[in-house]
């Protein structure tokens, strides 16, 4: 079953991601809205990332297994982590425009700091990226910092976005992304059928994309007026 039903489900995500960024991209060039911008990049960088695992997942388990597709899969996990590192940092200053906030220098300082003390620890090879067994311990300490980084991400949405139309659940379904985040990590290299906590995961991300859309479609709509009042 998982199979088959696993990657129908990643090709519909990858194609909504791909497609959500799309339309994203064409609502920017409508209104030149930056905020905009930013969440069409990060869309598109969430769907490109998470191709470079999925892909080899989803040839690994339609043919030879996933055991023969170390290094893809290894790369792609690799790719993965940094795009989706990148996608947060890109969150926040999506957050500060949309809300206008000012004297944020530390909270960026933090931000960008934990970011790239990630993306640090994720290029060390003692993270055996291409091995069969790669390091548990690796895994544990290249996602303290990233941990951390998500901790602070789901403050700033509570206390910011909880009152917004569009992002008001951002905050809990950051906090449930990173739980079955997590939960795949620390249990899955022993009980591999934990590995699905991923697709519960990649909801999180989903409706986090149809709040994207959301946001556009009423950036949009707020715009009209002006439009029709140019012509």
């Amino acid at each position: 079953m998982q199979r088959i039903m696993e990657p129908i489900f990643e090709i519909g995500y990858l194609l909504f991601a791909f497609i959500a960024g799309g339309i994203l991209l064409r609502y920017y060039y409508k209104n030149r809205d930056v905020k905009v911008l930013l969440l069409a990049v990060m869309t598109l960088l969430l769907g490109a990332g998470d191709a470079f695992h999925l892909i080899p997942r989803m040839i690994g388990l339609l043919g030879d297994g996933l055991d023969n597709h170390v290094f893809s899969l290894g790369l792609g996990k690799l790719v993965t982590s940094v795009t989706m590192t990148v996608f947060y940092v890109l969150f926040y200053f999506f957050f500060v425009k949309l809300f206008d906030k000012k004297d944020t220098r530390t909270l960026t300082i933090a931000f960008l700091a934990l970011a790239i003390i990630r993306i640090a620890f994720l290029t060390l090879p003692q993270n055996g990226w291409f091995e069969k067994e790669p390091s548990f311990l690796f895994a544990i300490l290249r996602n303290i910092p990233f941990l951390l980084l998500g901790a602070l991400f789901i403050v700033l949405s509570f206390i910011w976005a909880r009152k917004d139309e569009c992002f008001r659940w951002t905050y809990l379904l950051v906090f449930f992304s990173f739980l079955f985040y997590m939960g795949t990590v620390i249990f899955a290299p022993t009980i591999p059928l934990l590995g699905l906590l991923m697709l519960p995961k990649t909801v999180c991300y989903i409706l986090i994309i149809v709040s994207a859309l959301r946001y556009a479609k009423r950036a949009d709509d707020a715009a009209l007026p002006d439009n029709v009042s140019q012509n």
